[in-house]
């Protein structure tokens, strides 16, 4: 669960907003726009993220984003699709969302924040390894990771499910599967087959927003429902 804080100029807004960010599976709080209240909130709950809504001047904007930067959080500046965002500050922030409506758009983007924190979390660690959507191969630990949550695989379905994230969504051949798992094509394909019914099994328990693909006479992929 990500830790979400949200900045705006409209204290009662920025809490609607966390309220709807909790509904969509978040931990999300809000700040007053002050840099004080900014500073200690951060050193007091560690966010993962800040929600830097574009409701400021430009100077309180940046502000707020040196003192973000500071304290080592990811950024998303959440506009409106009709807003001129200068292009500075589309460059000092880690993604841009817009939106039609500042007071519905928890339901309609939650995905896409999750999906970009999740990136962003990845990329920050330093960690070598290989990101597809909500999934990072952690290369070095032979771990992968749906947002937060680790799968728990064996080296088997480690190997397998790491072919199928290289492949990001394209379809990887049941020939060349076996050859990259055990190194020979010829093996008898019911062990991938059993092998892809287990981690199919764990993907339905973790999330419906993804699922490994049969595409006939081809192989598998991976693919965003």
């Amino acid at each position: 669960m990500f830790k979400i804080l949200i900045a705006d100029k409209d204290l009662i807004r920025a809490q609607q907003i966390a309220e709807g960010l909790g509904r969509c599976g978040f931990n999300a709080a809000a700040v007053k726009e002050t840099t004080g209240s900014l500073k200690k909130f951060i050193k007091r709950h560690e966010p993962d993220a800040l929600l830097l809504i574009h409701s400021f001047s430009e100077k309180k904007i940046l502000s707020i984003i040196d003192q973000a930067r500071k304290s080592g959080l990811s950024i998303i500046l959440v506009a409106k699709k009709d807003d001129c965002v200068k292009r500075l500050i589309s460059v000092l922030v880690d993604g841009v969302l817009e939106v039609s409506s500042f007071d519905n758009f928890c339901q309609a983007y939650g995905s896409f924040l999750e999906e970009k924190l999740s990136i962003l979390k990845h990329e920050i660690s330093g960690k070598r390894g290989i990101s597809y959507g909500m999934f990072y191969a952690d290369i070095e630990k032979n771990a992968i990771y749906y947002g937060k949550k680790r799968l728990e695989l064996t080296p088997t379905e480690f190997r397998i499910f790491l072919v199928l994230i290289m492949a990001k969504g394209e379809v990887v051949s049941k020939t060349e599967m076996l050859k990259q798992i055990w190194g020979i094509p010829i093996l008898n394909t019911n062990t991938l087959s059993v092998h892809i019914q287990r981690l199919r099994k764990q993907l339905a328990q973790l999330t419906r927003k993804y699922r490994i693909e049969t595409v006939r006479g081809k192989g598998y992929r991976l693919t965003k429902i």
